[in-house]
């Protein structure tokens, strides 16, 4: 099973509070240690998004998709952006 690192919980935390550029700073300096972290990127899309930047929102989400390609959640985050 999967599980979230502390620093992208904790980043949820501020997220989930509305804190999205205390989110956003946490999340990227994830990727600043793992460029890969699809998890990371998926969270910077949703924030993105959430900020009415769908352009930028959907090229980090793909980004996560290309990494796991299977995770569903991923997928159906595209399919709100797109919408």
């Amino acid at each position: 099973m999967h599980r979230i690192s502390p620093n992208l919980r904790t980043g949820l935390t501020f997220h989930r509070a509305g804190r999205f550029n205390r989110a956003e700073s946490i999340y990227r300096a994830v990727l600043g240690e793992d460029p890969s972290n699809a998890d990371a990127l998926h969270l910077i899309g949703l924030i993105l998004h959430q900020r009415g930047n769908s352009q930028a929102a959907l090229d980090y989400v793909q980004n996560a998709v290309r990494t796991v390609p299977g995770k569903a959640l991923y997928r159906g985050s595209l399919g709100e952006i797109e919408r």
